[in-house]
């Protein structure tokens, strides 16, 4: 079986285009920058999955399904402590929607495959196209109709791909458009260039669809799918994986120790830049970590939150940083007194505090809570992937089973049934799910 051809953007990019192309998977469309890298001329066709960061941290790979698994297979390979999620609803997918809601200037939409957001007025059954897949789908009224090298858009118009930079090719595209153009716009995208008899034909066939779709729209039952979209995985990357990007990235171009993980903080994206140019430059690499790790505790207030990871994230409030090191970290959380400590059936009580102390790489964290009197009530040994620390939050994956000491110093462990549940549901991958279970074991050994 022939393997995709990917389109890869975002921070991750050097990485796993090394990686895919050792795997000999195509690469199309790369930037300048990345065809000088890695000394090569990659096809400007489209691609088969188009790999994009997402807003939370991780990828977006978007392209039909039997394609997204084979890419989900080849990373499962690679990654311990790598997390995936295929969207049920499709990406540019154009629905017959229905209202189930109103909450103020949004409208929650029955789309059959989820349930979508929509920020524009619109009827009680209405066609919508989903243009964004974040936490929630998000749909708009104004329909586009994309195709292999052009899109049809709402507005009657045409327009050229950013991309195309050749002003010849620019105007040689806009006459053709020009002269096909009707009651919807025309844009051209980056692997027109060069083409014309290809492009007239897809022009007239998308107009048909279009026009067919449009012109019936009331014929359609709701909620029901119209057109097919792509498909969307969601793909995210704990520490070890991020550290695993940072090892493959720097056998390719000089590259700072949590690359990965700092990229992703708009704080120390640009000194993590300019720290890697000096490195190519030729200065030393432990002076300028040295002083990237002063840049990294400047950015660094009295309290951090802590973002804990299931399906989603979770906020567990802020906490005040005690002490911090190179290697370590020490939080004191106050708790307001209600409820029970998890695993521990010890209640919470007013003026109860807990210290978690952090290390960098350890595959659990450890919570200490105590009384207002500075009494110990119990620990509770967190398994989870490394915890990844930014200058406003700390943020890991958590993996359900965890180990509990009471005060006489005994240990067992808590929720493996719940690890078992999630490795089997597909949430957390089956090398991941035998790593916790190797690390809950060593804690209670």
């Amino acid at each position: 079986m022939s393997t995709p051809t990917v389109r890869i953007r975002g921070i991750y990019t050097t990485a796993l285009t090394k990686l895919l192309l050792e795997k000999n998977w195509k690469v199309s469309q790369m930037s300048d920058v990345m065809e000088e890298r890695f000394g090569v001329k990659s096809p400007k066709d489209p691609a088969d999955i188009d790999i994009r960061q997402n807003r939370e941290n991780g990828l977006i790979a978007i392209g039909e399904k039997k394609d997204l698994e084979m890419l989900e297979e080849v990373l499962k390979e690679e990654f311990l402590d790598i997390f995936f999620k295929m969207e049920d609803v499709q990406l540019y997918g154009i629905y017959k929607g229905k209202i189930l809601e109103k909450k103020g200037k949004k409208t929650i939409v029955d789309i059959k495959d989820g349930r979508g957001l929509c920020y524009e007025e619109i009827k009680d059954e209405s066609l919508v196209q989903v243009f964004d897949i974040n936490k929630r789908p998000v749909l708009k009224t104004k329909i586009t109709f994309p195709g292999k090298n052009i899109v049809l858009l709402p507005n009657k118009t045409v327009k050229i791909s950013r991309k195309i930079k050749d002003p010849e090719e620019r105007e040689r595209l806009y006459e053709i458009g020009k002269k096909h153009l009707r009651n919807l716009g025309i844009l051209f995208r980056s692997s027109a260039v060069g083409k014309e008899t290809e492009l007239i034909k897809e022009i007239k066939e998308l107009y048909e669809e279009a026009e067919k779709i449009l012109s019936s729209s009331e014929l359609f039952s709701a909620p029901s799918l119209i057109r097919k979209g792509k498909r969307a995985l969601k793909i995210d990357f704990g520490w070890d994986s991020k550290k695993k990007m940072d090892t493959i990235r720097n056998e390719v171009i000089p590259t700072m120790k949590n690359h990965h993980i700092y990229k992703n903080s708009m704080r120390l994206s640009a000194a993590i830049d300019l720290g890697e140019n000096l490195m190519k430059e030729g200065m030393d690499r432990d002076l300028i970590e040295k002083n990237f790790r002063e840049v990294f505790r400047s950015c660094m207030g009295e309290y951090i939150e802590i973002e804990h990871i299931k399906t989603y994230p979770i906020s567990l409030g802020e906490a005040e940083i005690l002490e911090m090191s190179d290697s370590k970290l020490v939080l004191k959380r106050k708790f307001l007194g209600t409820g029970y400590y998890d695993g521990l059936n010890i209640k919470k009580e007013f003026r109860d505090y807990g210290i978690t102390e952090i290390e960098e790489g350890k595959w659990y964290f450890t919570h200490r809570y105590y009384t207002k009197n500075n009494e110990l009530k119990g620990i509770y040994y967190n398994i989870c992937t490394p915890v990844e620390i930014y200058p406003d939050k700390i943020r890991y994956f958590d993996l359900e089973i965890d180990v509990i000491e009471d005060t006489e110093g005994n240990r067992r462990i808590i929720d493996r049934d719940k690890l078992e549940k999630a490795v089997e549901d597909g949430r957390i991958n089956e090398k991941l799910g035998k790593k916790a279970i190797e690390v809950a074991e060593s804690l209670v050994r």
